[in-house]
């Protein structure tokens, strides 16, 4: 059913419990009962699945499984990454060609959408602007941005973005507005210029750190950054690029 639990050993001594026959429902074993691990003798588990997946049916219907709203208020990116699977994926858009920025009114009418549904089932608000790159429509998502503060407060909400074009108004915009910051650095100068590149095939680790002071010169530093991995630059990310990254206080890396 799509319940993937870690058994640490909290969880592997609760079931062993229940071989001893002296199990008791404490808050793991109540956990494993609501996710179907452990069910009562008298229950026909058949029977019990078939209601447990109708009623998440009924939730996915009317919205119940939704969580969160990934924005994709641009489809247009000034980097020209070779490895970019959002790329490959706007080739095959209809949009392609047309319009990749987003206008308010689509945007609104999303976030409304969104809101409506969360707030019928009493979930928080987590709004993540990503795929391209956003900050070629910053008009918009800083009106979006303002727009969801408007109704929540304390709306989870996160950017992904490549840094380049981040100026010092829009890290104090993301700092004063407690935005998470999503961004990748793949490797050291070398490796990093192996795969992420401009559009002209310029490498882009300069700039990139450029922002990542940016960010810390405005008080609002990012605790790590995303990696991506391939035969061109696997052999330049080495102990040393991991010490660099400890250097500059980054607390992990994805």
């Amino acid at each position: 059913r799509g319940n993937l639990y870690i058994l640490n050993s909290e969880y592997l001594k609760a079931l062993r419990t229940i071989q001893t026959g002296h199990h008791q429902k404490d808050g793991i074993m109540d956990e494993l009962f609501e996710a179907g691990y452990v069910i009562d003798d008298d229950i026909d588990e058949r029977d019990f699945f078939r209601k447990k997946n109708i009623e998440w049916m009924k939730k996915v219907l009317y919205g119940g499984q939704l969580r969160m709203l990934n924005l994709m208020i641009s489809e247009a990116c000034n980097f020209g990454c070779q490895h970019c699977l959002h790329k490959c994926s706007v080739n095959a858009s209809s949009t392609i060609r047309k319009k990749l920025l987003m206008d308010w009114q689509t945007a609104k009418a999303a976030i409304d959408g969104y809101v409506s549904i969360m707030h019928k089932w009493g979930k928080p608000l987590i709004v993540h602007f990503g795929s391209a790159e956003p900050l070629l429509n910053y008009p918009i998502l800083s009106q979006a941005i303002n727009y969801i503060r408007s109704i929540d407060q304390n709306a989870l909400l996160a950017v992904n973005t490549n840094l380049s074009l981040l100026t010092r108004e829009m890290a104090e915009f993301f700092r004063d507005n407690h935005i998470l910051i999503s961004t990748s650095l793949d490797g050291p100068p070398k490796g990093n210029a192996a795969i992420r590149q401009f559009k002209n095939k310029k490498g882009t680790y300069q700039i990139i750190t450029e922002k990542f002071e940016l960010l810390a010169d405005v008080g609002y530093p990012l605790d790590g950054f995303s990696i991506t991995l391939n035969d061109l630059n696997f052999d330049e990310v080495n102990h040393n690029f991991i010490l660099w990254a400890h250097s500059q206080n980054f607390t992990g890396i994805a």
